[in-house]
Formats: C-alpha cells, sequence, structure tokens
C-alpha cells in the first residue's frame, strides 16, 4: 500500500484560510473559491475543507483564493459540496 499527495486537496494555506474563519452555521461551511481562469464556484461542505469537489477539468493548482461564509445567494442557483474522500491515518514507527 502506498500513500500518495492528490491533486485535488485544496492548497493548506486557502483551507486554513477557511478553517480559520470558523464554521458558517452549524457543522457547514460555505464559501466562494476563485480559479485561476477566473471562474468561481461556491461549495457547502461539512467541516472538512479540504477536498473540494472541484469540476473534472481543474485541479488544487487552478485555486487562486477563497473566500468564507460568500456565496449564499449563488448557492441558491447550485453548489458543489466534498469529493469523496477516506482518512488514512498512520503512525511513523
Amino acid at each position: 500500500m502506498s500513500i500518495e499527495e492528490s491533486n485535488r486537496r485544496m492548497p493548506a494555506a486557502l483551507a486554513s484560510k477557511l478553517y480559520a474563519a470558523g464554521e458558517s452555521g452549524m457543522g457547514y461551511e460555505i464559501f466562494k473559491m476563485r480559479m485561476r481562469s477566473g471562474e468561481e464556484f461556491v461549495f457547502v461542505t461539512g467541516n472538512v475543507v479540504d477536498f473540494p469537489d472541484l469540476p473534472e477539468e481543474f485541479s488544487s493548482a487552478d485555486i487562486v483564493n477563497v473566500y468564507p461564509h460568500e456565496g449564499r445567494e449563488e448557492s441558491k442557483k447550485g453548489y458543489r459540496g466534498d469529493a469523496t474522500f477516506t482518512w488514512c491515518f498512520y503512525v511513523k514507527a
């Protein structure tokens, strides 16, 4: 078995920005994400923001900024959530 870095994981500095802003509501985060192309997406996730459900044509390298607690009005027209991921805890021996 091997563990590799995912190109779908949000850059740590941007995830930290969302975590520092705190929850948007009880048990969820809502935020806008701006891509290098200028496109913006609204995400509504549980309290884990590290793996957003990015559209197929994007990777984490395309993410340029996140905006905590923004996108409520836009979310009424559609939003993205979390990508499928699995927690894997390990201890370095």
